[in-house]
């Protein structure tokens, strides 16, 4: 069967929950938290402690992140070099001990914190501000917390270790929120006082922290969120761990810290939210080679011989990727055989929020039928592999590694809500939120308000 719009959330052993959801208007309540934060006296600069979320740290990365610091956050997210194969008892005897020698120390008073991003992108600086706060864990059935794509069995397991063993959040899930003119106020006021902590990231995003214990900041936090649902842009695994360790936990009471899950929610008309698209790299099946795959395109789509693209590759790319009303554009490079353009008829009259999206045509007519790339593959990330970076896809077949990579235009937070919305899902990877929300900043602990 071909991938179809319609089917797709059906598809593997962990459907989208939106599919059979119900229609309730209800919402999430919000709390603030005291943070475990690094001290200030300890650590200082937050730069050598910083860690991008476990889900894209190569192995290099790793090795780079634990040579940095011996208190990188890294080492409370991911295996240490030394640790046993379950190591996550390991993690949280670090995180244990770091709190007992002072390295990180609990706030005395609950806060909700204003995050700040500060990062360039091309040409242009952007700041991008949630606010931190714990967010009632609700199952996405009921339509308070909404996700966009579907998850997959092996990485939430890895997660619900830690969580058993650490009993806290080590990072924050990466939500999105309808703007919410009193919350944008009191973050705006946050943003003029001296952060409580910065710190500047291995790819130059300057991160820093603020925090408010305004009771009457936060009452006005919490009434404004109430009228609010919360759509998931990263961290779809974490919160469906999430919820599966407060079902474990549910003799805690019905208002217990597990209850809840740490959130940095960003308005969806921040001038700072960014969207990338994750173009897809492929190994070809065995026999087929670039030229028999471009006859393959030629014969089923208009295809288009253009020059190698000059200058900036990635504005080009940009460029190449246009939306066009009748037809989806991709860009494909394919090494020796160079570069091409190829169109895709738009699906007509569809009731689904998917059949509009490029990621979904992508897969659909392009990898599954001349690819070989069905869902099953892509659960097992089975030839293919993603990157936001147009010179490092075409790095990576001119190297071999993979046989062609496929550009794409990313979606938009329209487009992200419309599909959270209908109760659907994007195929994975079908968003890249650009930047990623930093380890090390803050931390949730799940034992005790």
């Amino acid at each position: 069967m071909g991938y179809n719009p319609f089917v797709y959330c059906l598809r593997g052993p962990n459907p989208c929950w939106g599919v059979t959801r119900s229609r309730e208007q209800s919402v999430p309540a919000t709390r603030p938290f005291r943070a475990i934060r690094y001290a200030p006296a300890a650590v200082g600069d937050l730069s050598a402690v910083l860690a991008p979320p476990y889900d894209v740290i190569s192995p290099a990365d790793h090795k780079d992140l634990l040579a940095r610091d011996s208190h990188n956050a890294v080492r409370l997210s991911l295996a240490d070099d030394g640790d046993p194969p379950e190591w996550h008892a390991a993690a949280a005897a670090r995180f244990a001990a770091w709190q007992d020698a002072g390295v990180l120390v609990r706030d005395e008073l609950p806060a909700f914190y204003a995050y700040s991003q500060t990062f360039t992108r091309g040409f242009r600086t952007f700041t991008r501000t949630a606010l931190l706060g714990m967010v009632r864990l609700s199952e996405f059935g009921r339509g308070e917390v909404r996700p966009h794509e579907r998850t997959h069995s092996g990485p939430k397991l890895d997660r619900l270790k830690l969580l058993r063993a650490t009993r806290a959040n080590m990072s924050p899930i990466f939500a999105l929120c309808p703007p919410a003119p009193d919350v944008q106020q009191i973050l705006a006021r946050l943003q003029s006082e001296p952060p409580l902590a910065t710190g500047t990231d291995h790819a130059g995003v300057v991160h820093e922290l603020r925090q408010t214990t305004n009771p009457r900041e936060h009452a006005a936090i919490q009434a404004e969120l109430d009228a609010r649902s919360l759509y998931i842009a990263d961290g779809h695994h974490r919160y469906e761990t999430a919820l599966s360790f407060r079902d474990e936990s549910r003799a805690g009471g019905a208002d217990a810290p597990t209850d809840y899950v740490l959130m940095a929610l960003v308005a969806m008309d921040d001038l700072g939210l960014v969207i990338l698209a994750a173009h897809r790299l492929v190994q070809l099946p065995a026999g087929l080679s670039t030229a028999q795959l471009l006859e393959r395109l030629e014969q089923r789509f208009p295809v288009r011989k253009i020059p190698a693209p000059g200058g900036d590759l990635l504005t080009a790319v940009d460029a190449l990727v246009r939306r066009e009303p009748a037809h989806h554009q991709f860009g494909v490079y394919l090494g020796s055989e160079g570069w091409r353009t190829v169109r895709v008829p738009r699906a007509e009259h569809s009731p689904s929020a998917l059949a509009g999206l490029d990621v979904v045509a992508l897969h659909r007519d392009l990898l599954e039928p001349h690819v070989a790339l069905d869902a099953a593959a892509l659960d097992l990330a089975e030839r293919i592999a993603y990157t936001q970076d147009p010179a490092d896809a075409v790095r990576r077949v001119d190297s071999g590694e993979f046989g062609a990579a496929f550009f794409l235009r990313p979606v938009d937070v329209a487009e992200v809500r419309a599909v959270a919305d209908a109760g659907e899902c994007m195929p994975q990877k079908g968003t890249y939120f650009f930047p990623k929300l930093i380890s090390g900043l803050v931390v949730a602990d799940l034992r005790a308000w």
